[in-house]
């Protein structure tokens, strides 16, 4: 009974420190920033994370035909980022 009230403990310990872990808000980038957005694969998974927020945070409709014209090109750019990675990576 020890053990058992024992291992709760250090689960809920380690379930925690994992819910703190912040994710950090996406940095304010422009139209060129984005287009000549660097590339890694040997960054791949920071990358990722910071192109899926840039999209998260302009909050772009998922029906292509609802997005404005400015819209629809930062998207491109984006998903085609995203795609890269996983042609490039073996990522995605």
């Amino acid at each position: 009974m020890k053990y058992a009230v024992l291992l709760t403990a250090l689960l809920l310990a380690a379930c925690d420190q994992n819910a703190s872990v912040s994710v950090p808000e996406p940095r304010k980038i422009t139209y060129q920033e984005l287009i000549d957005y660097p590339l890694d694969c040997e960054k791949a998974d920071s990358q990722l994370a910071e192109l899926r927020a840039i999209q998260e945070g302009y909050n772009f409709e998922s029906d292509p035909d609802l997005l404005t014209h400015d819209e629809r090109a930062w998207n491109a750019i984006i998903k085609s980022d995203i795609w890269w990675f996983a042609y490039r990576c073996n990522k995605s």
